[in-house]
């Protein structure tokens, strides 16, 4: 059933679109920030720096404010600040870039406290065994972000004064889709506010990213005419294949989406395994770039999990139960959730020029657990 939003929802979102139209969501380094700042945001071991109705989760419909309270008034805080575009990849050789990080998490939804935690591992740190990661310098969401307003701008919040962090990669989920003023918020608010982005249509979410020797490809399986309830046709696979093509520059190319092409550990039949045929058609394609392509992004599962993929319509890859490592296959990361899951998830990419190092965390669900090691592999 389509969610109805509430009036809180639609403020919010009139007075952040208006806050983006000027360009970038800047960041003030004003000391207002979270609580390991020593702002008045909450405490690290204090669950009531968000506001709740006793369950531990804020209203979807709150707002949050710069200090990460819902209800506070503040202007939005994206992470990147005015001269973001300095982040972007300069010219030259892909290969001349040192070592660098970025981080994806999925489908944190309306646990705020347990997203707040994620936000903050990514930020600190705190497990980072030899070889060690560098500090993020973007983040992933493959989708089901709502409530939008309220994660994004924790997002700015936590990494606000932070000298690394400088976008904010987002895919549509079903959930954001579900509801219009979600839908809008990310394609109205949130990408016109990062830096860099090629975007398809400024009503969808398609759009491509090149940071330094990586490019990001981002794709919307729900909006016509290529999406259509998670899966993706034959016209969004061409700009999918144009974008691996023009990406001349770049040593990697990552793709990320919401609903898996092999679902694990839940919505089996309900993701983009429905479609198989487009399905088949669009992993083949990304196979024929396995030069370049390294993995897709996916969430929807709410569970952690990663195989190798080389024949899409093979009975390894269609059967819930196998997690293949196909020899010239493509990676599917299915980033589990940072809130709307059993386990609090954040996933961690070290690029350098002929590798990339993936470290997967994963705590319980809250405000203050510890996260520990769940996987690490590295790749092509």
């Amino acid at each position: 059933m389509r969610k109805v939003a509430g009036t809180g929802s639609l403020v919010v979102l009139l007075a952040l679109l208006a806050a983006c139209s000027g360009g970038g969501a800047a960041r003030e380094d004003d000391g207002a920030g979270d609580a390991d700042d020593g702002s008045g945001g909450a405490d690290d071991g204090d669950p009531d720096g968000t506001e709740s109705d006793g369950d531990g989760n804020a209203e979807p419909g709150d707002t949050v404010g710069a200090d990460g309270d819902p209800d506070a008034s503040g202007e939005e805080d994206g992470a990147a600040d005015d001269d973001a575009e300095a982040g972007a990849p300069e010219d030259g050789d892909a290969d001349t870039y040192a070592p660098w990080s970025f981080v994806a998490a999925a489908d944190p939804r309306n646990n705020f406290l347990t997203w707040r935690n994620a936000l903050r591992e990514m930020r600190d740190l705190t497990r980072n065994p030899p070889p060690s990661f560098d500090h993020a310098e973007l983040l992933v969401v493959p989708g089901d972000i709502d409530t939008n307003s309220v994660n994004y701008l924790l997002w700015g919040e936590i990494f606000r004064g932070d000298p690394t962090m400088a976008a904010y990669v987002a895919a549509l989920g079903n959930h954001d889709f579900e509801n219009s003023l979600e839908r809008v918020y990310v394609t109205g608010a949130i990408l016109p506010a990062q830096p860099g982005l090629e975007r398809h249509a400024p009503d969808d979410a398609n759009y491509w990213l090149d940071w330094k020797n990586v490019r990001f490809i981002v794709v919307d399986q729900y909006t016509s005419p290529w999406g259509d309830d998670g899966c993706f046709g034959a016209g969004g696979r061409a700009w999918v294949e144009a974008a691996i093509e023009s990406a001349v520059a770049a040593s990697h190319v990552f793709v990320a989406f919401h609903e898996p092409a092999f679902p694990r550990g839940g919505h089996d039949g309900d993701s983009f395994n429905a479609c198989p045929a487009d399905r088949d058609a669009f992993w083949n394609m990304l196979v024929a770039h396995r030069d370049k392509v390294r993995a897709a992004l996916v969430g929807h599962t709410h569970v952690y999990s990663r195989l190798r993929v080389r024949d899409p319509a093979g009975a390894a890859a269609n059967d819930p139960a196998q997690f293949p490592d196909e020899a010239d296959g493509i990676w599917q990361i299915d980033c589990g959730a940072a809130g709307n899951g059993d386990r609090n998830t954040v996933v961690r990419f070290q690029v350098e020029a002929d590798r990339v190092r993936v470290r997967a965390l994963d705590a319980d669900n809250g405000l203050v657990a510890g996260f520990d090691v769940l996987d690490e592999f590295e790749m092509p």
